[in-house]
């Protein structure tokens, strides 16, 4: 395949690393790389090897894998205009992953030489894959688990190393104080004050250790992540509050950077990015306009790389219907008939309750229903279930004194009346708490709220109009049992699925769903226009061989 200069120019010049490069900038850049090519399941490098080319994806793709006790696993997949290779370079050590093709591709390289004098000929770009580097490492230590399948981290960002050292100082200055009472026994203060003031001492240099490593463990645990598909805030305050804030990138309409007098010296400052009617913020963030960079220049090329894919598939289209045009004898068609669909049988409305009497989560034919935690329940039923024990342990106080077969009819009847309406009482609000169901199905989420004898509120929304989605757990007590509440911004309103286990895995299982329904839309979209197109080449090739041969 031959490539010219000027197709790698518009590849370097839609890419984020090289964003602000003039033309003839990007001319000089582009003459430094060589093309190549490479079949599927080609290895680029190895895992170990010394790092020696810079590489650009220019078509196909390429699988990111590293070994993890002895097993390949996969990292991410870079498709066109990714680049990888830069971590070795830059760092000067071996290869710590191994790419292999996964998909016939054309890449792009350039020599450790001449990537070097990138670098010192361009300060910006070399930032920017420094930051590319750094964020990769980091998301692959960091694991997290709410990444998709073949979602790729660009950028991880914290909030200013200033504010963690601002966050230390009152810990610190405990340290002191505490360190030089644990040295009143060599000013001689006397016995009794000097062991008094070691010993409280130990007690405040322990405090001060643990108050600056829960301060300095808050500020790593706060993140501003973009990936090639969103955008994220991650925040976590040990012990007391959770949360995840996300957006796709085609759903972002705009950045915000706010810096006050300090942010402007030091270079950090406030980053809203704002979607069609909800924000994500993230304050004190350290180089607020690089991030704001790298997510204007990931949603340009996420644009870009969906056009192209669309443009390739629209190719192979035409290609396969003016073949099947032109020698229809040469294809065979066969009506195959399909595997059965298997119908999962519907339980009774019995066996349906027992199965699902205390479950928190459940699925039946793709529709998950969540319900609200065990500690709702509990909470609700700590009146009646006072009173139950009260009761018994009346009944109980009369058995053992000998005194039950004296209670009069009557009171035996108040008794018995006392436990049915407690245990009613009970029944009650275990019913309130099983009827509020929260539900995400392929193309809806739903609200059901169902009172016991009352009245039934249903809200539902289709998962292509959710804007942003949110989650977070309150407080200390949410945080040890693992439960928070999710909120999903559709248009001007939101709906919250509140105190539901593992609001994490809620809101995962929420972003999974509308990824994959926006990706059948995309596909059914594009194969109907495809072959609309088709149809079209077709009927207008038609056209011209009519004119061409009037007599045929």
């Amino acid at each position: 395949m031959e490539i010219y200069q000027v197709q790698v120019v518009n590849l370097l010049a839609r890419e984020y690393p090289f964003m602000g490069l003039d033309e003839e900038q990007l001319k000089e850049v582009a003459a430094r790389f060589q093309p190549m090519y490479r079949r599927k399941d080609k290895v680029i490098y190895r895992q170990g090897k010394p790092a020696k080319n810079f590489y650009i994806v220019y078509q196909g793709k390429v699988s990111v894998s590293r070994l993890v006790k002895k097993q390949d696993r996969e990292l991410y997949v870079l498709a066109s205009g990714d680049f990888f290779g830069d971590a070795g370079l830059l760092s000067g050590s071996s290869r710590n992953e191994t790419v292999k093709v996964i998909e016939d591709a054309t890449l792009l390289w350039m020599s450790k030489v001449d990537f070097q004098k990138l670098l010192k000929d361009y300060p910006k770009t070399k930032t920017i894959l420094q930051e590319t580097a750094r964020s990769r490492a980091l998301a692959v230590k960091r694991d997290f688990s709410w990444l998709k399948d073949r979602e790729t981290v660009f950028l991880i960002s914290r909030k200013h190393i200033i504010f963690m050292l601002l966050s230390l100082f009152f810990p610190s200055l405990l340290g002191l104080l505490s360190f030089l009472a644990m040295a009143a026994p060599i000013l001689q203060l006397g016995d009794s004050w000097s062991w008094l003031m070691f010993v409280g001492g130990m007690f405040g240099l322990f405090a001060a250790l643990l108050w600056g490593w829960w301060n300095w463990a808050n500020w790593e645990n706060d993140y501003f992540v973009v990936t090639n598909w969103r955008v994220l805030w991650l925040e976590k305050v040990i012990a007391l509050y959770e949360s995840r804030r996300e957006a796709r990138l085609d759903k972002t309409q705009s950045n915000n950077i706010t810096r006050p007098f300090w942010g402007r010296i030091l270079d950090y400052g406030t980053i809203q990015v704002n979607t069609f009617t909800g924000k994500i913020s993230m304050s004190r963030v350290d180089r607020p306009a690089l991030i704001a960079a790298y997510v204007d220049g990931l949603k340009e090329r996420a644009k870009v790389v969906t056009l192209e894919e669309d443009k390739q598939a629209i190719e192979d289209e035409l290609k396969q219907a003016y073949q099947l045009h032109q020698n229809p004898q040469e294809q065979e068609v066969h009506l195959v008939k399909g595997p059965a669909k298997k119908k999962s049988k519907k339980p009774g409305y019995l066996t349906g309750a027992l199965r699902t009497f205390l479950r928190l989560r459940y699925e039946y034919e793709g529709v998950i229903t969540y319900r609200k935690h065990w500690f709702v329940l509990i909470r609700k039923n700590i009146l009646p279930l006072v009173l139950l024990l009260v009761l018994a342990a009346l009944v109980v106080g009369l058995g053992l004194e000998g005194s039950l077969d004296n209670v009069a009819l009557g009171g035996g009847l108040c008794i018995s009346s006392l436990f049915l309406v407690v245990i009613g009482w009970m029944t009650y609000n275990y019913l309130d708490w099983a009827n509020d169901l929260y539900q995400l199905s392929p193309e809806y989420i739903n609200e059901l709220e169902r009172k016991p004898l009352g009245e039934e509120i249903v809200n539902s929304a289709k998962l292509e109009n959710i804007l942003s989605i949110e989650h977070e757990r309150g407080n200390l007590v949410r945080i040890i049992l693992d439960f928070g509440t999710v909120a999903i911004n559709v248009g001007d309103r939101q709906f919250t699925f509140n105190d539901v286990k593992n609001p994490g895995r809620v809101h995962q299982d929420i972003a999974n769903y509308q990824e994959a329904l926006n990706q059948r839309k995309r596909e059914a979209d594009g194969r109907r226009q495809r072959q609309q197109l088709a149809q079209w080449f077709i009927t207008n090739s038609d056209i011209e061989s009519e004119f061409e041969n009037p007599e045929s």
